[in-house]
């Protein structure tokens, strides 16, 4: 068995912690009931982003408890975690902060189940065409049809599925608001430097969160556009996203804890916005 305890790029830098305990415990629980299992692997770095001294090191901590104690559970292992690092009495708060990161980082980055993201860095909109095709949903359940009908739909939009999609978006940026809450209510309980770590690391999630909303206005509301659905106001929408976005990578490139790296780099959003502007320009000249 393979664990990966990173996510891939800046995604360790983001938090992405929630659901890992209890995949883990799961994944783990599963390979024991099976012969001849003698161990795991786990993958602690990608692209040089290291999990360990970040949040993403619970997950490290999960396999050493689950693999420790077959009574652990999934529930012990933040308890745990969080009073090592952060003491008993910021504990429960910071807990709560950092639950909801896994669901901020699927809901931003996918588009209801289906992967359109390229790794942890914004798409354009080849990347993001392609993808619901090639990562579909559809080949893992290919027993259920209601993952295909949504590849189709996907595909060719219409103003309906968009809302979908961007209400998807809503429940991200509103997760991260509830956990910068959470956060700042164990500011005084944890040192300036843990408060400053994590409070970076979770504004970064909500950035993220606003960001991917509007590119997925753009794109999706692009491709309803291209397949023939002419809601009123509905050019007008993709334009506004775009013009957002441009405002947003202004903001990234001042900010010198973005840099060039994903998520939100000002080259990645200005690469999307000018590629989708000059589709736009062409599909309403036809």
């Amino acid at each position: 068995m393979t664990v990966d305890a990173v996510d891939g790029d800046r995604r360790t830098q983001l938090v992405d912690v929630q659901a890992a305990r209890k995949y883990f415990e799961r994944r783990w629980r599963y390979d024991l009931s099976k012969p001849g299992i003698a161990g795991y692997n786990i993958r602690v770095d990608h692209a040089g982003y290291d999990a360990l001294h970040t949040p993403n090191e619970i997950n490290i901590y999960a396999m050493q408890r689950f693999t420790q104690d077959p009574r652990v559970t999934a529930a012990d292992v933040w308890k745990e975690w969080t009073e090592r690092h952060y003491g008993k009495a910021a504990a429960p708060e910071i807990e709560r902060a950092l639950r909801p990161t896994f669901d901020i980082v699927n809901k931003s980055f996918f588009a209801l189940e289906f992967w359109v993201t390229n790794h942890s860095r914004l798409p354009n909109f080849r990347y993001a065409d392609e993808h619901l095709h090639s990562r579909t949903m559809a080949k893992w359940y290919p027993g259920e049809p209601k993952y295909k009908n949504l590849e189709e739909k996907l595909a060719r939009p219409d103003p309906e599925l968009l809302e979908q999609i961007l209400a998807e978006k809503d429940e991200a940026i509103a997760l991260a608001h509830g956990s910068l809450q959470h956060l700042r209510n164990a500011k005084s309980l944890v040192t300036t430097e843990q408060f400053d770590d994590l409070n970076w690391r979770i504004s970064l999630a909500e950035r993220t969160a606003v960001i991917w909303k509007l590119h997925a206005e753009a794109l999706f509301g692009y491709k309803a556009l291209a397949a023939g659905h002419g809601a009123p106001g509905l050019a007008d929408r993709v334009r506004r996203a775009l013009i957002a976005l441009k405002e947003e990578a202004a903001v990234s490139e001042a900010d010198p804890k973005i840099g060039k790296d994903p998520p939100a780099s000002a080259a990645e959003i200005r690469e999307f916005v000018t590629d989708l502007g000059s589709r736009m320009s062409k599909l309403v000249a036809r």
